[in-house]
């Protein structure tokens, strides 16, 4: 078998071999020298790796917030986007081996339905869904939050949501069709209109009343929700007693769960403030989506992965800079190093 090919197989074992046979020439290997610069913030997001050997830094405005090692993706966006551009640096911590893709390379395999896209869409979309998390627990631990907590009680938030309220239920007639919110989507408004009619089907209305829960924090929730009608919080728990962080509010439109599919547990509870409708995707519904279908929804999948994993990113190295600036007293090389150690152990350990 050859190097390349064999390489290809131990990380994508899913894939047949004839499939990663065929995609053998449109593969670079590429060799990073300790301390260069694979690819650099603000360039253009076109090309993605799977890493090999060594390990990658992740730079935000020159801090270090994270690393890849052997079996990572990075560079997910250009899977799904061709205008996007680089959130971070690259850096190569030791001697570091790539196989990389090129957005025109990406797009060729997408063209074929090759089953190695849809492959490397699920990679990326586990990852970047795990990096997420770990920013998360990251920053808990710093104890800073990139969301301000309701002032106080007075603002009638825990009232409002856990109040007794009338079962009422909304008149189906009130949903909205999804098929307005598929259309105006950024990636799925330039699918054909079987591939949105298609994803619009395995989709289900659901009525939801005022203070219900949605999604809750900690359970593997399964499913994809579209928010038609109503509006409902973002909160997360952040101590025993039960006290929580508003973290922002969802109206009509927002897509929620977009990484359910990746099997990851909920971070944060959505509780509806209002009475509405949601339309609903499960992951059995999904994967009977016809190939073109799947690969777009996959495609979106990544492309709410990216964005929440970046946010992340964004928050963690404003966070680190927030604990330094706190912990003058403590000496630099524990000050610097201390969230990104975080990230990286926890990076190890899935």
């Amino acid at each position: 078998m050859e190097p390349l090919l064999f390489a290809l197989s131990g990380v994508l074992a899913e894939v047949p071999e004839a499939a990663l046979r065929a995609t053998l020439p449109l593969w670079s290997v590429v060799q990073v020298r300790e301390q260069s610069i694979l690819w650099r913030q603000g360039r253009p997001a076109d090309a993605f790796a799977l890493v090999l050997a060594g390990a990658l830094d992740v730079l935000v405005d020159g801090t270090v917030i994270g690393r890849v090692e052997a079996g990572d993706t990075i560079g997910e966006s250009a899977l799904y986007s061709g205008e996007a551009r680089r959130f971070a640096s690259v850096r190569a911590s030791v001697r570091t081996h790539a196989l990389v893709l090129s957005r025109a390379s990406i797009a060729q395999l997408r063209a074929l339905g090759s089953p190695v896209h849809d492959a490397l869409l699920r990679r990326a979309i586990a990852g970047t869904t795990h990096r997420s998390q770990v920013f998360d627990r990251v920053l808990a631990q710093l104890q800073v939050a990139k969301f301000a907590a309701p002032a106080s009680a007075s603002s009638g938030i825990f009232r409002r949501l856990w109040r007794r309220v009338a079962r009422t239920t909304p008149n189906p007639a009130d949903c909205p069709p999804l098929t307005g919110f598929l259309a105006h989507h950024p990636l799925l408004g330039r699918a054909s209109p079987p591939v949105r009619a298609a994803i619009a089907e395995a989709f289900t209305p659901q009525a939801f009343r005022a203070g219900q829960v949605l999604l809750r924090q900690g359970d593997a929730d399964a499913r994809v929700l579209v928010l038609a009608a109503g509006q409902a919080d973002v909160l997360r728990s952040i101590d025993a007693r039960g006290g929580s962080m508003l973290l922002g509010r969802l109206e009509p439109g927002a897509l929620v769960g977009v990484d359910a599919f990746a099997g990851a547990a909920r971070t944060a509870s959505i509780v509806a403030t209002t009475a509405g409708w949601v339309h609903a995707m499960t992951r059995d519904a999904f994967e009977r989506l016809p190939p073109p279908a799947r690969t777009a929804w996959l495609e979106v999948t990544l492309a709410g992965s990216v964005r929440r994993f970046e946010a992340a990113a964004q928050a963690l190295q404003a966070a680190i800079g927030v604990f330094a600036s706190r912990h003058e007293e403590t000496t630099p090389w524990q000050t610097t190093a201390t969230a990104p150690q975080l990230a990286g152990e926890a990076w190890k350990q899935r």
